[in-house]
């Protein structure tokens, strides 16, 4: 598999070219224009990689690359870092538990712009025009209560006003998981209905939960949600592709899927495959494992392309108030401003 990152601009990503040498592809935010800014050796990448680590020395947020900026970011460098790599040996997930069985695969990552000092990106609503009408689909076997249908015509409503993402942070217990499966019946049902794109649905969540997900599926929706993709443990060895030097998952597969299950841990370690993917939506339960904006796991989450994005935590706030912000930052690009602007006006006072 090549090495092909990304900078992420507002929000999107792109398809790996497999065609392609090595290099960053970087896309206007105004034009919408892809510009590749090719790497053809080792000694390149060594001399960009000094430029970035000079710029984040000095605190400075971005460098120009033939002609182009590049964020500054521990992660910009941590990919330029991998483009001639000297990779380690290590066993991926899902392989063979045997000491004998030793491999190699993909540690790309996904360059994303970052809302730290200030706001790089933001997302604006954009009204979906054919979309699902108002009502219980029809796969619905279990009876809500009144809150859980509120909940639900709140979804339906964001979705239909072209709302990029909303946070569902109910107390446990109250049926996070009810709302979120009508949702996404309902979406399900849009696309029967030719009302919305065919796209698969991502399910993000930590392992011990996945398999909870799947009961639910069952109990509460009568024909499931189509054809099920479980990324994730001992499933990835079918639709794990590549060799010894390069693992990645079969994106090909995944985009014909109807639901991906998959944890957040698997995500980081093949962003790349999943960041190839067009989904219709995507659902993070627990999501206050991505609370850190410096944590690799949050970078590869904001690689994510998906239309609509529902974020599930009983506790948006565990260490700080920052915690709110970064959920927030990923459902609602821009919304709280900057880290640095929102810890500055919300956080610092309660320090003094």
């Amino acid at each position: 598999m090549e090495q092909i990152h990304y900078v992420q601009m507002k929000g999107q990503i792109w398809v790996p070219d497999s065609n392609l040498p090595k290099g960053i592809i970087v896309r206007d935010p105004v034009t919408g224009s892809d510009t590749r800014i090719p790497v053809v050796d080792e000694n390149e990448a060594k001399a960009l990689l000094k430029a970035l680590q000079k710029a984040a020395k000095a605190g400075e947020s971005a460098i120009t690359w033939q002609g182009q900026p590049l964020p500054a970011t521990p992660q910009t460098i941590s990919a330029v870092s991998g483009l001639f790599p000297t990779r380690p040996t290590d066993k991926p997930e899902g392989f063979g538990e045997g000491p004998q069985e030793a491999f190699e695969y993909d540690r790309n990552v996904v360059i994303v712009k970052e809302n730290l000092e200030d706001v790089t990106y933001q997302v604006h609503r954009k009204p979906r025009l054919r979309t699902p009408e108002n009502g219980f689909p029809e796969q619905i076997r279990t009876e809500p209560k009144p809150h859980q249908k509120t909940g639900f015509d709140w979804l339906c409503r964001h979705y239909q006003a072209g709302s990029r993402g909303v946070l569902l942070a109910d107390d446990m217990g109250l049926g996070k998981t009810w709302q979120a499966l009508a949702f996404l019946a309902w979406l399900r049902q849009g696309m029967i209905e030719s009302r919305i794109q065919q796209a698969p649905l991502l399910i993000i969540a930590p392992t011990g939960l996945l398999r909870n997900w799947e009961k639910e599926i069952q109990d509460h929706l009568k024909d499931g949600l189509g054809d099920i993709v479980c990324a994730y443990g001992t499933f990835l060895k079918t639709y794990r592709r590549g060799s010894k030097n390069a693992y990645y998952l079969d994106t090909g597969r995944l985009q014909e899927a109807d639901l991906v299950l998959t944890t957040y841990e698997t995500l980081n370690n093949y962003q790349i495959s999943f960041t190839a993917i067009n989904f219709a939506a995507v659902v993070f339960d627990e999501m206050q494992k991505v609370k850190n904006p410096a944590s690799q796991i949050t970078n590869a989450v904001n690689g994510i392309k998906a239309d609509f994005w529902l974020g599930m935590t009983g506790t948006p706030v565990e260490n700080r108030l920052a915690d709110l912000w970064c959920i927030t930052d990923i459902l609602q690009p821009g919304w709280l401003g900057s880290v640095k602007h929102f810890s500055q006006k919300f956080e610092k006072p309660l320090w003094n």
